[in-house]
């Protein structure tokens, strides 16, 4: 005998909250040093009440990015007078259940000389600004 098991079908209370320890234990990373996981955490949280086979797998593809690639936070020296430069975004029911609505920011130390003298430029111009903590989401 042999069971078909498809994407769409849904998982067990144990799954449910295996997933739930994941998103948890993966958001942890995402939040300090990993903001391009954020989105599909986002999406995966909104999906604890009616968990499927797909959501596992999705969750289990999160996990594996987070372990394959390895972060490295690079502070070069910086001199001079510095700023906090700030960008956020947000999108009126762009999410997955089509009612929710996300939002990203992202917060840069500058060089206050540059950001003076470029005032419209909306993103760092160059590598010497550098991200401190961002908390971001990113849409697809």
């Amino acid at each position: 005998l042999m069971i078909l098991i498809k994407k769409d079908d849904l998982v067990s209370k144990e799954d449910k909250t295996a997933l739930r320890r994941t998103v948890g234990q993966a958001n942890w990373a995402a939040r300090r040093t990993r903001p391009d996981v954020s989105f599909d955490l986002m999406e995966l949280s909104m999906k604890f009440n009616n968990a499927c086979i797909g959501d596992l797998r999705r969750a289990k593809k999160v996990v594996d990015r987070l372990n394959m690639n390895e972060t490295a936070v690079l502070f070069p020296r910086l001199s001079g007078k510095l700023a906090i430069q700030t960008h956020s975004d947000a999108s009126f029911a762009n999410l997955i259940d089509t009612v929710s609505s996300g939002q990203g920011h992202i917060v840069f130390l500058v060089d206050e000389q540059q950001r003076a003298a470029n005032p419209g430029k909306p993103f760092p111009a160059t590598n010497a600004e550098l991200p401190v903590w961002g908390s971001m989401i990113f849409i697809r």
